[in-house]
């Protein structure tokens, strides 16, 4: 889920499918610890518009 702001309490902007391929924007949204695991918070854009993730969600490819 894309949220407006980076915090797992933030209003929830939109969902992404899994498997999907975002474009991300800003990675420094700071860090959570949600269910035992922290990870950064990543501002994306998925299909023009925009949203934060939660790192433990996504998985960062090189290009």
């Amino acid at each position: 889920m894309a949220r407006d702001q980076p915090s797992s309490s933030a209003r929830v902007l939109l969902t992404i499918p899994h498997n999907e391929i975002v474009g991300i924007i800003d990675k420094n949204g700071g860090s959570e610890t949600i269910s035992g695991r922290t990870a950064n918070w990543y501002k994306v854009d998925f299909k023009g518009k925009e949203g934060w993730l939660w790192g433990g969600y996504i998985e960062i490819y090189p290009h």
